[in-house]
């Protein structure tokens, strides 16, 4: 199976352990627009473009529990986030409405960044599903084993992460951010 048991569609609302968001939520989309590194890399004949994991099925077991577990504790933050958010201890002290509503727009803004996170691992565990795992999404060459332990849902590449990085600043500069 994909996931752990205990996540359950019913209806159109995905539960997790006991919160809840809806299934036809929009999937992970870039907080930046989507950038591609301009370098020859690519073009580069001794580059190897590959379809299947570079892994075997022991690596692609461990990096899958890596994953489901890493899932299970941002699952466990996102709900004691929201659930910390909705809450209102702000109800008996009405000067402190405005610094409380400004704490839980923030918790609701990691809730949501954790959650963005989590569709990142799933689509991860969907790759390793697929014999796809550990291909970079730009230029189709195996991400190295060490990137991936340090980061398992990553979908670029050292080089095309790096490329990505310096668009992505370039792009806020010439935005003013």
């Amino acid at each position: 199976a994909l996931f752990p048991a205990h996540i359950h569609l019913v209806g159109q609302q995905c539960f997790f352990d006991g919160a809840h968001q809806s299934a036809l939520e929009e999937p992970l989309t870039p907080k930046y627009p989507v950038l591609r590194p301009k370098g020859d890399h690519k073009k580069s004949a001794s580059v190897r473009h590959i379809t299947r994991t570079p892994f075997k099925d022991a690596d692609l077991e461990e990096f899958k529990r890596r994953l489901l577990e890493e899932r299970e504790r941002k699952i466990k933050l996102q709900n004691s986030m929201s659930a910390d958010a909705l809450s209102r201890p702000d109800e008996e002290n009405v000067e402190e409405d405005g610094t409380n509503s400004a704490n839980r727009a923030d918790m609701l803004n990691r809730a949501e960044e954790t959650r963005k996170s989590l569709l990142a691992i799933d689509d991860a565990l969907r790759a390793i599903e697929n014999k796809t795992y550990g291909i970079c999404s730009v230029c189709k060459c195996a991400i190295t084993r060490e990137r991936l332990r340090a980061a398992p849902f990553a979908i670029r590449c050292v080089k095309c992460k790096e490329e990505w990085e310096r668009q992505v600043k370039a792009s806020k500069r010439s935005m003013n951010l």
